[in-house]
């Protein structure tokens, strides 16, 4: 998406995917938001039927800046559909849930990454065992 908008001369789209590369590099698989399984029907021509969906969770310690971010994300392939490409299976819906995760954060992660109430709440000796990195991101609205 970046090399796309930067050949549409769409600077604010680049500056947008180069931060999301940044922030998915920083928080990496473990500070990413946890799936599961799940069932919603859905009515398609008078017929009602279930359909396999995954939930994404709300991650306790994770700022919720972040889902936001990752919600706009998610809805690049059906923004962009010049460049995302669709063949087999239909796209598994992703649906954000407020169904709550309370996996513990990866260590090395920038204070702001952090819900604010999470820090606050911890002990002084989890807070050190979080080896928070001196590195920040910043939160842009975008």
């Amino acid at each position: 998406m970046a090399r796309v908008c930067q050949e549409r001369g769409d600077q604010q789209g680049l500056n947008f995917w180069e931060y999301v590369v940044l922030v998915v590099g920083i928080l990496k698989q473990d500070g990413m938001s946890d799936e599961e399984d799940g069932e919603v029907p859905m009515t398609v021509g008078g017929m009602t039927r279930n359909h396999a969906i995954k939930k994404i969770l709300v991650v306790h310690w994770r700022h919720p800046w972040f889902r936001d971010l990752f919600r706009i994300v998610d809805s690049a392939p059906a923004v962009e559909q010049v460049l995302f490409h669709r063949a087999g299976h239909s796209r598994i819906i992703q649906l954000p849930v407020n169904e709550v995760t309370y996996r513990a954060p990866p260590t090395g992660l920038p204070m702001s990454v952090f819900r604010p109430e999470y820090l606050e709440n911890l002990y002084p000796i989890d807070r050190q065992d979080l080896e928070i990195s001196n590195r920040d991101i910043p939160v842009y609205n975008f």
